[in-house]
């Protein structure tokens, strides 16, 4: 994930989401992100997809079912955050992108939705009927150059869609992947991206702050310990689908991994092989999480 555009995401929204969770149940929880689909329109060489034997596309795709339950939880709990529509795929192949997209909107109108896409399905279409009814922000990551990137800023523009952010992405002529990936201060994804450069400097001892203000919710309502654990390999806390939003979020097998990560001990099969920083968001989300855990002593 690029630093910038954490940095940028932490000064507009992340101080105001930790406010209102202050209110509710889901103490620190400023963020969800949803997978929607388990299909891409790319193979990049910095992402676990550039290997199709090991990650290959699957047509797994979010439930209506499961997007309601999702809404209607977050209503009930009070859930006043972000939510970001990215995960392991481009969420645009989901053959019901709208519906999923308008239920979120529909049940929830005052919280902020992200939408984070390569670009491959924008079009007039698209943003008015899609984008500016549905999303308070779209990141464009764009991958072809900077010609592609003045297409798409002329595209948001002619259609009155001013709230957007592109990542150039693109590999420049003299660049190697592992250029890439440390100009845009890409990690490893818990070991699921074979790039050498990457298995240096695990990080292993150090502090990670995702799971204090972030849950992951995959296409089949399971909730994820993190959106860079692509394999799965964690075990994961329950399903929304199943499980109410407050025994989730604070549920034990949760708050376990919280502790171990607040204390910067990467174990398990996940945290131990990835070398994320970790710590550019969410240093207040701990603190609350650990002033919550002393007072309940």
């Amino acid at each position: 994930m690029n630093s910038y555009h954490i940095n940028k995401r932490h000064e507009r929204y992340y101080v105001n989401s930790l406010k209102n969770s202050f209110l509710n149940t889901l103490k620190g929880l400023t963020t969800i992100e949803l997978c929607i689909t388990e299909l891409c329109t790319r193979t990049c060489s910095f992402c676990p997809r550039g290997d199709s034997a090991t990650y290959p596309n699957q047509k797994l795709f979010m439930s209506a079912d499961t997007i309601s339950n999702i809404a209607n939880k977050c209503l009930a709990e009070g859930y006043e955050g972000d939510f970001h529509i990215s995960g392991f795929g481009e969420s645009f192949t989901h053959p019901k992108f709208l519906e999923l997209t308008s239920t979120l909107r529909d049940t929830l109108p005052n919280n902020h939705l992200v939408l984070t896409t390569n670009g491959d399905f924008l079009n007039d279409k698209t943003i008015t009927q899609v984008l500016k009814r549905n999303f308070n922000k779209v990141i464009v990551s764009c991958y072809d150059g900077l010609e592609r990137k003045k297409h798409f800023i002329r595209l948001f523009e002619k259609n009155g869609f001013h709230n957007f952010d592109i990542r150039e992405l693109w590999l420049n002529p003299d660049e190697t992947t592992e250029d890439l990936m440390n100009r845009n201060n890409f990690n490893n994804r818990s070991g699921s991206v074979n790039v050498d450069l990457q298995k240096e400097n695990l990080n292993t001892k150090s502090p990670c702050y995702l799971p204090f203000y972030k849950l992951v919710i995959d296409w089949n309502g399971s909730a994820l310990l993190c959106c860079n654990d692509w394999k799965r390999a964690h075990k994961g806390f329950g399903n929304i689908n199943t499980n109410s939003l407050v025994d989730i979020w604070n549920g034990e097998e949760f708050v376990k991994v919280r502790g171990q990560l607040a204390e910067g001990n990467r174990v398990g099969p996940a945290c131990a092989n990835c070398n994320i920083k970790g710590v550019l968001v969410g240093k207040e989300s701990v603190d609350l999480f650990l002033n919550e855990r002393i007072n309940h002593k």
